[in-house]
């Protein structure tokens, strides 16, 4: 999976916030993609949960409105923790984790949607009788046997397609991912949340 990238943890908080609620937007759109073009297919891959990426998708949200995470000027997250350092640089971090993992988890929906409708075009190729000009049976009489493994071809056809085959993507594990981030948001805006109570009334 993709790590953070450096324009994440470069990026105003705002911005970084505001791409990954529409990451969330477009990966939910996927997830609701694949599942439709699979609801008539029998599949023995993994599909992915919609409802955890919904859940995940309102506690990234409630954590934004709390911490005014896209708001401007002094009422924003990242005017509040511009003397943070530390704080701002995890923050970054933890979003810039959700923003790769989103991207990671919609491209393998797309590569999964086109996988099943190319696995259900294979379906219903393999339903059509074929006749194979090179076996034993319509071997030409004047040449000689072929000493040829008639299965090695299948063999090699075989390994070709499973080559070409995408390596499997764990939903579960991204969203786990997703799922630890924001938590880590939560609980990183408390301590701040209660940092800032006792700083006031120490000055009160």
């Amino acid at each position: 999976m993709q790590e953070p990238s450096r324009k994440h943890l470069d990026a105003l908080v705002r911005d970084t916030a505001s791409s990954c609620l529409g990451l969330f937007v477009t990966a939910l759109r996927a997830n609701h993609s694949a599942l439709d073009a699979v609801s008539s297919l029998h599949t023995e891959r993994p599909l992915p949960d919609y409802g955890r990426l919904t859940i995940e998708r309102d506690k990234f949200k409630i954590w934004a409105a709390n911490t005014a995470a896209f708001a401007q000027g002094r009422s924003s997250l990242d005017y509040r923790l511009r003397e943070l350092p530390d704080e701002l640089d995890l923050v970054r971090s933890l979003l810039g984790t959700i923003s790769s993992r989103l991207q990671s988890y919609e491209s393998a929906l797309s590569k999964a949607i086109t996988l099943k409708l190319t696995d259900a075009d294979d379906t219903l190729a393999e339903a059509q009788p074929r006749v194979d000009l090179a076996s034993p049976t319509h071997s030409d009489p004047t040449q000689p046997p072929s000493n040829k493994d008639p299965n090695a071809e299948v063999d090699e056809g075989a390994k070709v397609q499973a080559s070409s085959k995408p390596a499997s993507f764990h939903y579960d594990e991204a969203l786990g991912s997703i799922h630890t981030s924001i938590d880590w948001l939560h609980r990183l805006s408390n301590l701040l949340r209660k940092a800032s109570v006792v700083n006031q009334n120490l000055h009160a």
